[in-house]
């Protein structure tokens, strides 16, 4: 029985040294044989089963992480429509002081600023500054609900507000896309994910085909 056994172990180490030397060249006919992928390579592990999983599940991660795109533009919207309602009733407020005085905003604005104390200065930069912000948020606030489904998403990323975008990714709540701008985000995330994973393993495959073709 050990006999055997032992016989048994010699032809397989020989049948694998044979396979193994079998990138010398065949004198007959001029050519190289490439020597065969070793079973434990990269590139014996990356089959196409697996490569092509890859490809979806890179896919699937970016159809998702696009679909929540448009409802963070949906909360920015109400973080935005939040910061124009607090702004303006700061402004409201200076404006009611300064009617109180027989003023309006402006020549409030005018004392504020030309008095040299430096406390009741800076107050009125700060009015100054309230009143302008306001202003450009409710522009874009008026723009955001006047735009199409999908146009909302082109004005968010041309005009958003990066303090009110920070505050929104950090109280962002995810949620199910029902709406048409989420269901074509999730579309064109997993079809951007696809193609970009195609081309990421295209190299893999060209160099496997080609190396079956040598074989």
């Amino acid at each position: 029985m050990g006999e055997r056994l032992r016989g048994s172990r010699r032809a397989a180490y020989q049948a694998v040294e044979r396979e193994r030397m079998s990138a010398v060249f065949v004198h007959d006919r001029g050519e190289r044989r490439a020597p065969a992928p070793c079973p434990f390579s990269v590139a014996a592990r990356t089959s196409p089963m697996i490569l092509r999983r890859i490809v979806f599940f890179l896919a699937l991660v970016l159809g998702v992480v696009a679909s929540q795109v448009p409802e963070f533009a949906q909360q920015y919207r109400q973080r935005l429509g939040g910061a124009v309602d607090e702004l303006n009733r700061i402004i409201r407020a200076f404006d009611a002081d300064a009617a109180r005085l027989q003023m309006n905003r402006d020549t409030g604005l005018e004392r504020l600023l030309g008095n040299p104390d430096d406390f009741v200065r800076q107050r009125g930069e700060q009015i100054r500054a309230d009143a302008a912000r306001a202003a450009r948020l409710e522009a874009q606030l008026q723009s955001y609900e006047s735009a199409g489904p999908f146009w909302r998403l082109a004005t968010f990323a041309r005009s958003y507000e990066p303090e009110i975008a920070r505050r929104a990714a950090q109280n962002f709540e995810p949620a199910v896309p029902v709406t048409s701008e989420g269901l074509v985000m999730t579309a064109l995330g997993f079809l951007v994910g696809w193609l970009g994973g195609r081309a990421v393993i295209a190299p893999i495959q060209r160099r496997r085909r080609t190396r079956t073709l040598r074989a």
